[in-house]
């Protein structure tokens, strides 16, 4: 009896680490999102090349940020996607340590419409080739005033189980601004005569006040505003074996 339950054991046992060894994750550049955001740093480094730091300072290594990792969580980098610069941004779940995100952000945003639409389209048009062929795979969402486009790829492992998504989105920024100016004008003028009288045992003072005063003027202002519009894409990859709970890619 011993050794059947014994058996049993060891049959869950391995069904459990086959089934851990055969979880498939949404890759993303060809690097399955999984494992901890300092492996998923060497595979990115080891396997694109042209990578870059993404750094204020300008520093040429790409190296591990441990301040970054410690305050968000997060790893960020630059990339050319689309013949376009990108910052990268790696996420990890928080509770689990596993790298679960990556979310490409055209960087700066593009200030032509046109360049904007044609790496648009160019970069949706090479995700449906490649996960849009199953219609009910995907979702828009388009605004009326076609200021905001967002699709949703869901990503099918080779079991046929969702394994991640892919958000693209695009959205137009529209800023303005403004600098005010102003002036006071006026005059203030008074004019005083004063007159008293008091009677004591040593003389006597008499006098008279009059006070006449004018206030005038005039307070203006102007404004001259400026408004500049941004096109912004970015790019989502959302693995969902390794995702917190709370994350989403719903429109």
């Amino acid at each position: 009896m011993k050794s059947i339950r014994t058996l049993i054991f060891f049959c869950v046992m391995f069904l459990s680490f086959s089934a851990t060894a055969q979880t498939e994750h949404l890759k993303f550049l060809g690097i399955p999102l999984d494992g901890t955001l300092k492996e998923f740093h060497k595979s990115l480094v080891s396997n694109i090349p042209s990578l870059r730091p993404f750094s204020v300072l300008g520093s040429e290594k790409l190296k591990f940020d441990k301040f970054s990792y410690k305050l968000t969580g997060s790893q960020s980098y630059m990339l050319t996607l689309f013949e376009h610069n990108n910052s990268i941004h790696v996420k990890k779940n928080q509770k689990t340590g596993k790298t679960y995100e990556v979310r490409a952000i055209f960087y700066p945003s593009l200030s032509s419409e046109s360049e904007a639409k044609e790496i648009w389209d160019k970069m949706t048009k090479q995700l449906m080739e490649t996960y849009g062929k199953d219609e009910s795979l995907v979702k828009y969402r388009q605004d009326k005033d076609n200021d905001r486009q967002t699709i949703i790829f869901t990503v099918l492992g080779t079991n046929g189980k969702e394994i991640g998504t892919i958000k693209a989105e695009y959205f137009v920024h529209t800023a303005t601004s403004g600098v005010s100016s102003g002036s006071f004008s006026g005059t203030n003028s008074s004019f005083g005569v004063g007159t008293s009288s008091s009677l004591g045992t040593t003389g006597s003072t008499i006098g008279t006040q009059v006070s006449v005063g004018t206030v005038s003027g005039s307070n203006f202002s102007t404004t001259t505003s400026t408004t500049s519009t941004t096109y912004n894409i970015n790019l989502t990859y959302t693995d969902q074996a390794n995702a917190p709970q709370d994350a989403s890619a719903g429109l």
